[in-house]
């Protein structure tokens, strides 16, 4: 993402909640807390819960995901549940 900025995502499956911004940072670091390496350094490294952006994600339902040698393209990580930087 640029010099200094590293970009992560997590999802959480399960009805659509609000995660109010005033301790969010805490309450990500509890829900992910028992993942293993770069989880935990990466938790550590995060500040501020404005660092966290948190948003509902849904799922897209279609009836073929390519069509002969042409796939329609994934990318997870940008369809954005959570995104951070470590400044």
């Amino acid at each position: 993402m640029g010099e200094g900025y590293t970009y992560g995502f997590g999802a959480v499956d399960g009805r659509q909640f609000k995660d109010p911004l005033a301790g969010r940072l805490e309450r990500f670091r509890r829900r992910f807390a028992g993942f293993g390496e770069p989880v935990p350094a990466y938790l550590a490294a995060l500040r501020r819960d404005e660092q966290l952006i948190v948003g509902p994600i849904e799922w897209v339902e279609l009836d073929e995901w390519y069509r002969g040698r042409v796939s329609r393209p994934l990318a997870t990580a940008h369809f954005g549940a959570v995104a951070a930087n470590t400044n």
